[in-house]
């Protein structure tokens, strides 16, 4: 009886064990009815399969309704099927990207791409049928030096004799585009390294605004955190002795006065080694970087420009064209706006894409696509950058100056097409000097503009009534 008795404790207690890592609905042959008059289960398994993927494997799932599951037949991961992401080599005018990898069915990058720093040019000074020019030989690209106008056969070196003189690089302003600004930085410091860079950026973008390639974007981590930009070209800076602000400056007046290149990002990007500006990534805005925007982008401007040559290409007169483009610009636009009634921030609204497309923008809209479409019909132009002044506060502004018979005149097309009037349609100095106040060249940095004309001390007379011409 004691054997008996010690015997049946001990299957008791094996059963209280192994009941521990059992489920509810284990049996044991019965084992539990017997002992706690429990209820036998049987279950009932459904089949899944589960296909393996590039990182985890594959099985059979056998699931009961219990809650009891089970896999069998395990099939090993498939692993990463992987295909080439092209890069492209680094250039003069760009930086590259190494070749990276990506899963073709999990689209999973297996290998990032590495930036590859843009080349530096390796001009060499040669003289072509008379003329001076410095050849790059690593890709061929061309740097035009001025060459002095010759004066009775002495090649004078007075700025003040040579009508050239205040211009190191030869440029030819792509249509649309001014060189105002450009010439001016010749009477300031450090003159030729000014308008060398100006000559460097004015390279990278008639490059880029013939190529149909797509631009990948470029990241770098800075005390304010992840900066994403998509750059056309990296300007190296180790040559240079210009500072930030310097660099700041002609960065601005180039964006400033080259209207046609609608792409180019509205924030400048500066790479800095031991406190020494070392990299100028030449930049466009995220929304262009496909070819195919562009090019959309490039065909409506283009119809804009059409439109109102058709429409001056009836008059000679200077005042008459810039009138009837300022009707042109003032008839097709209106002031873009958020939602909450603030001036918009979307790219397209501080440049010509604005007009062209949308039929919006905000002052600098209006200013570039003024100094854009005077300049294709031989009226000269620029654009200011400032403050504007009314009774409800100020806020920054630009507007523009016009040349008319040797004289300058002031034209906001801004404030004309809100108030429906010629009120800055050929003002003089004396209409401006409380409501707009232009930077200077006292300006640091991006608050610098180029020395401005003088404006003429009476109106430009206007004929014609409010829309005459369109």
């Amino acid at each position: 009886m004691k054997k008996r008795a010690l015997c049946f404790v001990s299957i008791i207690t094996l059963a209280a064990v192994s009941c521990s890592w059992l489920t509810a609905c284990t049996d044991l042959g019965g084992l539990f009815d017997k002992f706690f008059g429990g209820k036998d289960h049987s279950h009932e398994y459904v089949k899944t399969v589960v296909e393996p993927t590039c990182t985890e494997s594959g099985y059979n799932l056998f699931e009961c309704s219990c809650g009891d599951s089970y896999k069998s037949n395990k099939v090993p991961a498939t692993g990463h099927k992987e295909t080439v992401i092209k890069g492209r080599a680094a250039s003069c005018s760009s930086g590259g990207l190494s070749d990276g990898k990506k899963c073709e069915v999990c689209d999973k990058i297996t290998q990032t791409q590495q930036y590859i720093p843009a080349l530096e040019h390796d001009y060499r000074l040669q003289t072509i049928d008379g003329e001076q020019k410095e050849i790059c030989e690593v890709c061929g690209a061309e740097k035009l030096l001025h060459v002095h106008r010759k004066r009775a056969g002495v090649v004078t070196q007075n700025k003040n004799e040579c009508g050239e003189c205040n211009s190191y690089y030869k440029i030819d302003a792509a249509g649309g585009n001014a060189l105002y600004g450009y010439y001016d930085f010749y009477y300031t410091e450090n003159a030729e390294e000014k308008q060398s860079l100006y000559f460097d950026m004015y390279s990278a973008c008639q490059i880029f605004s013939k190529s149909t390639d797509n631009v990948v974007s470029d990241t770098v981590n800075s005390s304010s955190g992840t900066v994403t930009f998509y750059s056309i070209a990296d300007i190296s800076l180790s040559d240079y002795s210009l500072s930030a602000d310097d660099i700041y400056a002609v960065w601005k007046v180039f964006y400033l006065e080259n209207p046609a290149y609608y792409w180019l990002d509205n924030s400048c990007f500066l790479y800095t080694l031991n406190n020494k500006p070392s990299r100028l990534p030449l930049c466009i805005d995220g929304i262009y970087s496909a070819y195919k925007t562009r090019r959309i982008c490039d065909n409506e401007i283009l119809q804009m420009a059409e439109e109102c040559s058709l429409l001056v290409a009836e008059t000679s007169s200077e005042t008459k064209k810039a009138v009837a483009i300022h009707d042109y610009i003032a008839a097709k636009m209106q002031y873009a706006l958020t939602e909450s009634g603030l001036p918009s921030t979307e790219a397209w609204a501080h440049n010509i894409v604005g007009a062209a497309q949308n039929g919006k923008g905000v002052c600098e809209t209006y200013a570039k696509t003024y100094q854009y479409l005077c300049a294709l019909n031989s009226i000269n132009c620029i654009t200011v950058s400032g403050m504007g002044y009314t009774e409800a506060g100020s806020e920054g502004h630009a507007w523009n100056y016009i040349e008319i018979s040797g004289r300058w005149y002031m034209v906001d097309v801004t404030w004309d097409d809100s108030l429906n009037n010629y009120n800055y349609m050929g003002a003089c100095g004396k209409d401006i000097e409380t409501s707009h106040i232009a930077d200077t060249t006292a300006g640091s940095g991006i608050n610098y503009l180029y020395k401005l004309p003088a404006l003429s001390e009476t109106r430009l007379q206007i004929n014609q009534t409010r829309n005459s011409y369109v």
